[in-house]
C-alpha cells in the first residue's frame, strides 16, 4: 500500500494543571492518505524522560469523507 504522511501539528507541553513528567510531553499528529483514496489520522503521545523521547501512547483512526 502506497501513500503520503504528513506532519499535521506537534504540541509539547512542559508546565502546566496537568501531570505529567519532569522533561514535559509532546502530541504528534500525522494525518495519512493512502494511493487507494483511504485517509487516516495517526497520533503519538511522547514523553521526555532523561534518556530522551519514549513513545506512551498511540491511536489510529479512520477519517470518512462528507
Amino acid at each position: 500500500m502506497g501513500g503520503k504522511r504528513v506532519e499535521l501539528y506537534r504540541l509539547q507541553t512542559r508546565k502546566g494543571s496537568v501531570p505529567m513528567p519532569p522533561g514535559g510531553a509532546a502530541v504528534v499528529q500525522y494525518e495519512l492518505r493512502t494511493s487507494q483514496g483511504g485517509r487516516f489520522i495517526e497520533r503519538v503521545t511522547l514523553v521526555n524522560e532523561k534518556d530522551g523521547w519514549r513513545p506512551v501512547g498511540y491511536a489510529f483512526q479512520s477519517v470518512t469523507a462528507r
